[in-house]
């Protein structure tokens, strides 16, 4: 991994999480990351530098959230963090968020299943030999422990 990519990264991490809700900083978006990257060095715009530390250029922020724009969708309204943003990906692509569900602390539950916990669930298509296969993945946060824990 590069200086360049590091920096790009993480730029776009943070453009990513304060626009769209949609965490990128983790392994599953590594293809993702690296196709807007891709996209980015055929830009023509500057290239990334250890100066992004402290401010991105207006230019570049600006495109990668014309390049987000059309990347990150949700069912109805984006995810609400407990923690750090995770949004789930299908290869490079970024699957649609379709809804949240908090565990309530009530007697079932509390003798059931974990109270305080959030799962977020996306949903996607992959190509299969007989055309398309949805595929359902999952995010658990708690508010009894910081973390994430991907569902698959």
């Amino acid at each position: 991994m590069n200086q360049e990519y590091i920096v790009f990264s993480s730029a776009l991490s943070d453009v990513a999480e304060k626009n769209y809700a949609a965490g990128v900083a983790h392994e599953e978006a590594g293809q993702f990351v690296n196709k807007i990257f891709n996209l980015y060095k055929e830009s023509g715009l500057p290239t990334p530098n250890i100066d992004w530390i402290d401010k991105v250029p207006a230019n570049v922020k600006k495109w990668m959230k014309t390049v987000l724009d059309n990347e990150f969708h949700y069912m109805k309204e984006p995810p609400i963090w407990l923690y750090d943003a995770s949004w789930r990906f299908i290869n490079e692509e970024p699957m649609i968020f379709i809804s949240q569900v908090e565990f309530i602390d009530n007697e079932m539950m509390g003798n059931k299943l974990y109270t305080d916990d959030v799962l977020y669930t996306f949903a996607g298509r992959k190509k299969t030999n007989d055309g398309w296969g949805l595929i359902i993945k999952m995010v658990k946060q708690s508010k009894a422990s910081v973390g994430t824990t991907y569902i698959y």
